[in-house]
């Protein structure tokens, strides 16, 4: 939002939440577009530092995303593949492997393009390897 790259991020979080709030009245929280605004707010979160409330929106999109979406849809696969890299990110690896062997199941079931499944085994090949001196993968 034109907020966010003023870097307003409470003012923008605000905004996203309304959208969000009329979303939700309007379809009910079990519909896509709840999805995409719970993403909205995911990566406002990430972009402003806020890890917790990203995590806590990421899954909340994604759980929607399965529910109301057919796993052929790319978005669903790209969701998972986001979560994974966070959790992975975060130092819970077990946990961010599952969701990007998850994402790259659904990567192959909804026909995303082999570069993008490629960069997404990258992402599950760095989770996976033994943890540096930095204490990072």
């Amino acid at each position: 939002t034109a907020l966010q790259q003023l870097r307003r991020f409470d003012e923008a979080r605000v905004q996203l939440e309304k959208a969000l709030a009329l979303r939700e009245r309007y379809w009910g929280h079990d519909h896509w577009e709840v999805a995409q605004s719970l993403g909205d707010l995911a990566a406002l979160s990430h972009e402003a530092g806020w890890a917790k409330e990203e995590e806590h929106f990421r899954r909340a999109e994604y759980e929607v995303r399965e529910k109301v979406q057919p796993e052929t849809h790319p978005a669903v696969a790209r969701t998972a593949r986001v979560l994974g890299g966070l959790l992975c990110d975060r130092g819970r690896r077990e946990e961010g492997q599952r969701m990007l062997n998850e994402a790259l199941r659904l990567g192959r079931v909804a026909t995303v393009d082999s570069q993008e499944l490629a960069e997404w085994s990258t992402s599950l090949a760095l989770c996976t390897r033994p943890l540096g001196s930095e204490g990072r993968p």
